[in-house]
C-alpha cells in the first residue's frame, strides 16, 4: 500500500477531505532526512539470563536513548547489578535519565534486595488473615504464585520502602525511580470490584488507595530532587476514566504501557493520548507501544509505527516525553525501534490543530498529520514536501493523501540535503 497518492484525483471515486496547509518556518538550511533524536526515545529494559549488559548494550543505550527504566528482572533480579549498570551508563553519558525499578503494591519472590529484605509483617492480608498472592491472572487463585500484596496504608512500610529508595541513589547515581502498579484496587471495572470487595473488610478498598497515593506523596517529597514515576496510565478498565491521571498531582511523570495501540493492534483514542502530553508539559510521561514485529504482516507493522510516532509527535513535548515500541522489555528492543523516531523535524512550532478528522502540527523543517477519519485525506501544501516512512524518502510532492489511520511525517523538499551529500 503506497502511504500517500500523488494528488486527490488519483483517489478515483473515494472523496478526500482536503486541507491546504501553510509553510512551516524555521531554519532553511537542507540538512539529512534523518538525525540521531535520543531525546524521544526510552527504554525499559533488562536481560532475561540473569547477565549484566554488554559493553554494546551499554553503548547503544547510552548513545541512543534519553531515559532508561530497569526491568524488574534485569541480571537475576539482583539490584547491587541495577546499581553497577546505572554507573556505568552514567560513565558513557552523564546525562542519560536512569531510573531504579520499584513496586507500589507488589513485592515479588525474585526480588534480591541484599540487607534490604521485607517484613513478612508488611503483606497484605484478607478478611481470614491470609497474605494475598500476585499471580499471573490475580482474578484466578489457581495460577503460579509470583510474590505478594504490600499493606500501603502501613505507614512503617512507607517509610521503610522510601528510606530504601534513598539508599539506592545514594549507592549509584539513579535520576530517581519508577514504581510499577499503582494502579486502584477494586475502584472501577465490575470484576476486580466485585474482587477486593470479598477480600478485604468495609473501608479497606479506600484506605488502601489512598495509602498508593500517601506512598507516591511521599517518597517525591523524601526524594527531592530526584524524580518519582509511576506505571499506571494505559487504558484499562481498573483505572477508570481518569486513567489514574490524577496521581501526577504528586509524582514527576508516568509510564504508559499500551501508548496509541492495543495488544491486537487496534488504535485507542489518539487525540486522548495526545491530550495527555500536552496537558502535562512539565512531566516525564514514557509512552510505550506495545508493538510486537514478528506477530504483524509487514505491510500493517509499517502503519501501526507511523501511527504511532505521528501520534507522539502531534504532542511530543521536547525534554519531558519520549517514546518506545516494543512488546517485550528485553535487549531485542534495541533492534527495532522505528526510524521514523529520527525525523529531522526540528523543533515544534506549537500545539497541534484539528481540520476534520485530520491532526496536524508543525515543526520548524516540516509538519505531522495524522487521519483519524474513514476517508482519505488530500493534503495541499504551498511547497514540495517528502515523506518519511521505515527510513526511506519518497519524492517531492506539493499534493499528497494520507490514507485513512493512517499519519504522514512530510520534510519541506528544499530542506532535505541529498543522501551522502
Amino acid at each position: 500500500m503506497a502511504l500517500l497518492a500523488a494528488s486527490c484525483s488519483a483517489l478515483g471515486d473515494r472523496r478526500a477531505s482536503p486541507t491546504t496547509l501553510a509553510p512551516s518556518p524555521g531554519s532553511r538550511q537542507p540538512g539529512p532526512a534523518y538525525t540521531s533524536q535520543p531525546e524521544r526515545r526510552y527504554l525499559t529494559i533488562g536481560t532475561n539470563d540473569g547477565s549484566q549488559f554488554t559493553e554494546e548494550a551499554y553503548a547503544d543505550i547510552a548513545a541512543n536513548y534519553d531515559v532508561v527504566v530497569f526491568a524488574k528482572f534485569h541480571a537475576g533480579w539482583d539490584v547491587a547489578r541495577h546499581h553497577e549498570a546505572t554507573r556505568r551508563l552514567k560513565e558513557l553519558n552523564p546525562d542519560l535519565e536512569v531510573y531504579a525499578y520499584m513496586s507500589t503494591k507488589y513485592w515479588f519472590n525474585g526480588f534480591d534486595w541484599g540487607e534490604d529484605a521485607i517484613d513478612p509483617a508488611w503483606f497484605l492480608r484478607d478478611r481470614t488473615g491470609a497474605v494475598i498472592p500476585v499471580t499471573k491472572e490475580s482474578q484466578n487463585p489457581d495460577s503460579k504464585e509470583l510474590g505478594s500484596y504490600v499493606d500501603v496504608t502501613n505507614p512503617d512500610y512507607r517509610a521503610w520502602i522510601v528510606a530504601v529508595a534513598r539508599r539506592w541513589m545514594a549507592a549509584a547515581p539513579y535520576d530517581g525511580v519508577r514504581f510499577d502498579a499503582a494502579d486502584p484496587v477494586g475502584d472501577f471495572g465490575p470484576r476486580d470490584v466485585r474482587r477486593w470487595e470479598d477480600l478485604l473488610e468495609p473501608g479497606r478498598v479506600e484506605a488502601y488507595n489512598e495509602g498508593i497515593v500517601d506512598l507516591l506523596r511521599e517518597a517525591d517529597d523524601a526524594l527531592a530532587p530526584g524524580r518519582v514515576l509511576f506505571n499506571g496510565i494505559s487504558p484499562s478498565p481498573i483505572r477508570g476514566p481518569s486513567r489514574n491521571l490524577e496521581l501526577l498531582g504528586v509524582t514527576d511523570g508516568a509510564m504508559d504501557e499500551n501508548f496509541c495501540v492495543d495488544a491486537d493492534g487496534q488504535f485507542h483514542d489518539l487525540e486522548a493520548d495526545v491530550a495527555i502530553m500536552e496537558g502535562n508539559p512539565g512531566k516525564r510521561l514514557q509512552l510505550r507501544a506495545a508493538v510486537d514485529p514478528d506477530a504483524l504482516d509487514p505491510e500493517r507493522l509499517a502503519t501501526i509505527r507511523r501511527v504511532c510516532v505521528g501520534t507522539f509527535l502531534l504532542g511530543w513535548q521536547p525534554g519531558a516525553s519520549s517514546l518506545n515500541l516494543g512488546r517485550g522489555y528485553g535487549l531485542d528492543q534495541l533492534g527495532h525501534q522505528p526510524p521514523e523516531l529520527d525525523a529531522n523535524l526540528g523543533a515544534p512550532l506549537g500545539p497541534h490543530t484539528r481540520d476534520g478528522d485530520v491532526l496536524i502540527r508543525p515543526f520548524e523543517r516540516g509538519r505531522v498529520v495524522v487521519n483519524l477519519g474513514t476517508e482519505p485525506a488530500g493534503i495541499t501544501l504551498p511547497t514540495p514536501v517528502v515523506a518519511l516512512t521505515g527510513g526511506g524518502v519518497g519524492p517531492a510532492e506539493t499534493g499528497v493523501t494520507v490514507p485513512p489511520g493512517d499519519a504522514a511525517i512530510l520534510l519541506e523538499a528544499a530542506l532535505v540535503a541529498p543522501a551522502g551529500s
